[in-house]
């Protein structure tokens, strides 16, 4: 598949072409609050050079968890337990 949304495991697919390849979101809302995502980044990148990190399972796998503290409102495209098979969480 293409696209994430449509491929659950597609982390573990990923073409030797692209491996190394960092992802980097950071989201600012006007209200308060900042959202951000790394993969495959250095440490000295974005926000973890000043902020502590938190992995992003359990309550913080949604944004609305991350952000504001609250469960998540709809369920995700890809449920968690999908990107880590063979692992309990």
């Amino acid at each position: 598949m293409d696209t994430l949304g449509a491929a659950p495991g597609l982390v573990a697919e990923v073409p030797a072409r692209l491996r190394g390849t960092g992802l980097w979101h950071e989201a600012y809302f006007m209200r308060g609050g900042i959202d951000a995502m790394y993969d495959d980044m250095g440490a000295g990148s974005g926000l973890p050079r000043f902020a502590p990190v938190v992995d992003s399972r359990g309550p913080m796998f949604s944004t609305r968890g991350r952000v504001y503290g609250e469960a998540a409102k709809a369920a995700p495209v890809v449920a968690e337990s999908a990107y880590y098979r063979g692992e309990s969480e």
